[in-house]
Order: structure tokens, then C-alpha cells, then sequence
């Protein structure tokens, strides 16, 4: 009799403590516990989805630091994101500008944005926007990369995920809904 008080005791230790480790739990989801913090972070995470979802073009300017502020607005560009202006010229674009962010991972996108001057293209510019539009795809030292234009025929983006084949879908998504938004910008 002793023995077995002794063992219930222990389970019931067991799952007090158990109880403990789950934090202040406030609901269900899933069959997974959701404590309340992992309640309030998707309660934030949706109403920032929600804002950005009102967002539309209209109130940023057709240019390269308006589409990136759309860009961000949508949440497709990180608000921390490093910046480094880009050779543009060798695209036959007035300016360029890369942008580097962490997306579940480490510095793992790199999103690089160029302006054209439609009334003033070049040879160069020509080339590089209708390869871009009939093939998807530019070489650029050597190296074919993919390459979107924007429904305007204004800009041109070059977006890379590193960890897009190691990770989850959200990363093909996220890539996904970039390109669309950048395609439909100003269109």
C-alpha cells in the first residue's frame, strides 16, 4: 500500500510539474497547446496581415524608393534590411539598390531592385528587359539568374532565397508573393 501511494504521489508530481512547463496555457489549437504568449504573437502577426492587405500602390511614387516602400509596406522587404546601392549601368538602369534580410534563417534573401528610364533606354536596357520578359532570365558574368519585370516595364528585380530548398514553403510563398506584388506595382 505503501508503494503504491509513493508511485502515485511521483505521477502526480510528474504531471504538476509537466503542467508547469507549458506556461499560461489559454487555449487549444490543433491538439497543441497554446500558451499566451503564442496566442497574443499570432493575434499581432494577424493584424499585421491584415494592414498590410489595405495597402495598395497609390500612395507611393513610381520609383525605385517608392516600390521599395511599397515593397516593405506589404511585408515582401524587411524593415531592417541592409542596403547597398548597385552598379546599375552594366543593366542600362538608371539606379539600383539591393536589399538583404534575414527570412527564417540568416541573411538568406537578397532582393535587387533597378530603375529604367523608358524614354531613354539604351541598347543594353533593351536587351537586358526583353530578356528578362520573354525568358525569365538574364546572364550576367556568366552566370544565368532569374530576372522579373514589372507590369510598367519600369523596373527589374532579381530575387534570391538561399535556404528556399532547405526550408518550408513560406519561403516559396513569400518569393512568390513578392513577384506579384513587384509585377503588379504601378501596372
Amino acid at each position: 500500500m505503501k508503494k503504491w501511494t509513493v508511485i502515485l504521489a511521483a505521477a502526480l508530481l510528474a504531471l504538476t510539474a509537466a503542467g508547469c512547463g507549458a506556461g499560461n496555457v489559454v487555449g487549444q489549437e490543433g491538439g497543441q497547446l497554446v500558451t499566451e504568449e503564442q496566442a497574443q504573437a499570432q493575434q499581432e502577426q494577424q493584424a499585421q496581415q491584415e494592414q498590410q492587405a489595405q495597402v495598395t500602390d497609390d500612395g507611393y511614387d513610381e520609383t525605385l524608393d517608392g516600390l521599395a516602400a511599397y515593397l516593405t509596406a506589404k511585408g515582401c522587404l524587411a524593415e531592417d534590411a541592409a542596403v547597398t546601392e548597385m552598379e546599375s549601368a552594366f543593366l542600362g538602369a538608371t539606379a539600383g539598390k539591393k536589399y538583404v534580410y534575414g527570412f527564417n534563417g540568416t541573411d538568406n534573401v537578397s532582393v535587387e531592385l533597378y530603375e529604367f528610364d523608358l524614354e531613354h533606354l539604351d541598347e543594353t536596357a533593351n536587351a537586358a528587359l526583353a530578356a528578362a520578359k520573354q525568358d525569365g532570365k538574364l546572364t550576367i558574368l556568366g552566370v544565368e539568374v532569374e530576372a522579373y519585370v514589372s507590369g510598367s516595364g519600369r523596373f527589374l528585380m532579381f530575387y534570391t532565397d538561399s535556404a528556399s530548398e532547405d526550408r518550408e514553403n513560406s519561403h516559396a510563398a513569400r518569393k512568390e508573393e513578392t513577384i506579384s506584388l513587384f509585377s503588379s506595382f504601378k501596372a
